[in-house]
């Protein structure tokens, strides 16, 4: 049988409805640990309880929304159901799963605080973001995803926007260790990012991910999403002040915040709609061969 090419192109599988869930899944499960993390060392100290806002319930919000979405992308709300199949083999499946296992047990917890509980959400929630890192990494038609590097990539964007909105959140006491923990974050995204964009790859990865070096995207990623709230962060760190960061006229905060939310989402928007370039491939005899 004659061989069929298809040219590469674009990816027309993932649109807009799949980018919101990438971005509220990973932002829902990345606040939700960065503030279990937060009062667990909270507490550990002399400093009493503390509440970092209702966190329990804005991330299970924040992952519903996503999965909405989720099921828009895939035609009929109806076909949500089939996003169960196959979680011996399918990140996808394993996702929606680790989804309703998160989002009833933090509710419940919110409700009737119980360490069980708890340490259910957080399972749930780190297998979440786990899964929606490696949905794209296991995506092999397109250059620009199937690199090793991708699912770390997610993964600290996910986290970098939840210390975005955790750091947004109006607080009565904002621990000074909280901007520490948002400084790696953004060190360790950085660090995977520029080795994502800038590491020696075949060809067909840089003419992909060509459109991701240039002035806006770097601009937006690196020097809004990460330079500026690492500046802003570390500047207000190294002050001599007080432990309580939540003072009205400190607007550093809510900049750096702000900055860290936007970077990331951007950078998720970035490689979803502009990198994803759909490798070409044969059709001889019904195999299939990537050219």
């Amino acid at each position: 049988m004659k061989n069929q090419l298809v040219q590469p192109g674009p990816q027309k599988v993932w649109g807009w409805p799949a980018v919101v869930n990438f971005i509220f899944g990973g932002a829902a499960t990345g606040f939700f640990l960065l503030s279990v993390l937060t009062v667990k060392l909270y507490e550990s100290g002399t400093n009493g309880p503390f509440q970092p806002g209702p966190y329990k319930l804005l991330a299970p919000i924040l992952v519903v929304v996503g999965l909405l979405c989720l099921t828009i992308e895939a035609g009929r709300l109806s076909r949500g159901i089939y996003l169960l199949r196959n979680l011996s083999t399918s990140w996808i499946s394993r996702e929606t799963f680790a989804a309703i296992i998160f989002v009833p047990s933090t509710i419940i917890d919110w409700l009737h605080p119980h360490s069980g509980l708890l340490a259910l959400s957080v399972l749930a929630a780190v297998v979440f973001v786990i899964s929606q890192a490696y949905i794209v990494y296991r995506a092999r038609g397109v250059t620009a995803w199937n690199v090793p590097i991708i699912p770390f990539v997610f993964t600290t964007s996910s986290f970098v926007t939840g210390g975005g909105i955790l750091l947004s959140m109006k607080m009565s006491i904002f621990p000074r260790f909280l901007l520490l923990i948002c400084i790696i974050c953004l060190a360790l995204n950085l660090i995977v990012w520029l080795f994502y964009l800038y590491r020696p790859h075949e060809n067909t990865f840089r003419e992909a991910t060509e459109v991701l070096r240039r002035p806006k995207p770097l601009f937006v990623t690196i020097g809004i999403g990460h330079l500026l709230p690492f500046i802003l962060l570390l500047w207000i760190l190294l002050r001599p002040v007080a432990e309580n960061l939540s003072e009205p006229s400190n607007i550093f905060i809510p900049m750096a915040a702000m900055a860290m939310i936007t970077g990331s989402a951007y950078q998720k928007i970035e490689i979803i709609l502009r990198a994803g370039i759909q490798r070409g491939f044969s059709i001889e005899g019904g195999r299939t061969a990537i050219c």
